[in-house]
């Protein structure tokens, strides 16, 4: 993309007969109507430098959910474990209180 030059724009435009007030006159309207057309667009570098702080964003919001997702699946693991331990207790206690119960009823039948 060229980049405009008033200078040559101004002898351009004497050269083809307009009076150096005239010249300037329309290279100051080219001038301000370009700055209001590019006014807020954004140049290769901008937009490189927007890429790389939205990398560097996006890493770290990888980095805390990979943390946030640890920190859940260490909390699934303990509650699992939990979990397991309970079942086996009250596997336990199913089983004592089947074997009291079987033990009343063999200690019924034997003086019945």
């Amino acid at each position: 993309m060229a980049i405009f030059n008033p200078r040559e724009a101004v002898q351009k435009l004497r050269d083809r007969g307009l009076d150096e007030p005239q010249a300037d006159g329309i290279v100051e309207v080219v001038e301000d109507a370009t700055t209001a057309a590019t006014d807020g667009l954004a140049t290769k570098a901008d937009i490189a430098a927007l890429e790389s702080r939205m990398e560097a964003r996006f890493d770290l919001f990888e980095a805390r959910m990979e943390a946030r997702f640890a920190e859940a699946e260490a909390r699934f693991a303990e509650a699992e474990a939990r979990n397991e331990r309970r079942t086996n207790r009250a596997i336990v206690t199913i089983a004592t209180i089947v074997g009291i119960i079987a033990a009343i009823a063999l200690a019924i039948a034997e003086f019945a």
